[in-house]
């Protein structure tokens, strides 16, 4: 499938945005050169390997560029001198707002972990990044008072993560159990936000 705005961006750009939904919906192995130059509406069949050394180079850095944002995310909330609790918020809802921005971006970490390519490396130091910024924050409201003491960083970290992905992994399914309206994705994270953290909040808090 050709997109019509792709053809504003430069080559390397325009593969890499015609790739994404591809490997998203076969995975890796599922996806050929030539669909892959036919998508982005390029005819040079040596473009891929000039700009990306092959499939290979190019499956890694959409990968990467996936995990770029969170990361970067992570990095503008963890310099916050915001309290833990409000750190905690803003790190939900924005994890939140990349995978709504960036829909294929679940399915493509999810293939990589269900059937681990040679590019599985790429994902795996920013997954552990991820979840020990979550640690992070929460480790700091149980140091600081604010968390119950007997909160598991780690497990609250990992719980936090399913809870935002389950949603927008599926949205075809998951649409369906969330209510009628049109902000149902909005309203499903402030609710997991307010109930999670009713039960990590200690009560004088």
């Amino acid at each position: 499938m050709k997109h019509k705005y792709l053809t504003g961006l430069d080559t390397a750009d325009r593969i890499m945005e015609a790739a994404i939904p591809l490997f998203a919906d076969k995975g890796f192995a599922g996806v050929s050169v030539r669909e892959l130059l036919d998508a982005a509406n390029i005819g040079n069949v040596g473009a891929l390997s000039y700009y990306f050394n092959g499939k290979e180079g190019l499956y890694t850095a959409i990968l990467k560029k996936q995990f770029a944002r969170n990361l970067a995310l992570a990095a503008s909330i963890g310099s916050m001198q915001d309290s833990p609790v409000q750190k905690l918020k803003r790190a939900i809802q924005a994890i939140a707002a990349v995978h709504q921005r960036s829909p294929y971006t679940l399915k493509l970490i999810f293939n990589e972990i269900n059937n681990p390519t040679c590019c599985f490396e790429a994902i795996k130091e920013p997954i552990e990044r991820l979840q020990f910024f979550l640690q992070s924050i929460i480790q700091e409201g149980v140091s600081q008072g604010y968390f119950r003491p007997d909160t598991d960083p780690g497990c609250v970290a990992l719980a936090i993560y399913g809870m935002i992905q389950l949603a927008f992994l599926n949205p075809n399914f998951s649409g369906n159990l969330l209510p009628n309206r049109d902000d149902k994705y909005d309203y499903y994270i402030a609710h997991i936000s307010d109930y999670l953290l009713q039960g990590l909040l200690i009560a004088d808090v």
